[in-house]
């Protein structure tokens, strides 16, 4: 999905979803450019701007860039370092939503006690969620924020989780997630084996 569009999707949901909320409690669109830090953003500016101009991602309200490795790695996962943007604490590698893949994992815990995600956190605020992915719905890049699981090949359990952790909307890909194996979708045949149809 083009970046334009993806903006405009989210402008568009976070302008519809705005006028039910009381402008004390305000909105926020959460942006995780899945394999992006601070090197990333240097060198765009530099190729499309210049080193002393500024991208259109320069010009937004509140920016925050945070360091990208992780508790056991100078280099992050897909899967990890969402983890640790959502939740603002570094993980293992290998965690999807947890503090290392596996059963000693478990949901990371910020510095305020909370073991929520920043999209659990304004959920459980009530304000309106919504999951914007251009890939899979399984991808972590966006998963992660509202689902917890052992493994980043949990797919069903990821797609469960997804479906009942009170997103208002949700664009993405990879239905055959949501549906059981052998159904026919729009675009695929389901592949879940616990024989649910969660579209």
């Amino acid at each position: 999905m083009p970046l334009r569009l993806l903006v405009a999707l989210l402008l568009v949901s976070s302008a519809a979803a705005s006028a039910e909320i009381p402008k004390e409690r305000g909105s926020v669109i959460f942006f995780h450019p899945d394999g992006a830090g601070a090197g990333t953003w240097a060198a765009a500016r530099m190729l499309y701007v210049g080193p002393d101009d500024d991208l259109e991602w320069d010009l937004l309200p509140h920016i925050a860039v945070y360091r990208g490795h992780q508790s056991d790695n100078l280099t992050a996962s897909s899967n990890g370092g969402a983890t640790s943007h959502a939740y603002g604490v570094k993980v293992k590698r290998s965690a999807f939503g947890r503090t290392e893949a596996g059963p000693n994992g478990f949901e990371p815990v910020d510095q305020e006690g909370r073991s929520l995600s920043v999209a659990k956190q304004a959920i459980a605020a009530g304000l309106p969620g919504g999951l914007v992915q251009s890939g899979s719905a399984v991808e972590p890049g966006t998963a992660v924020f509202v689902s917890s699981v052992n493994a980043r090949a949990d797919y069903e359990e990821i797609v469960d989780k997804l479906v009942h952790s009170g997103a208002a909307v949700m664009f993405s890909g990879g239905e055959e997630w949501f549906l059981p194996e052998g159904t026919q979708g729009l675009y695929t045949q389901g592949k879940r084996t616990d024989g649910r149809d969660l579209l």
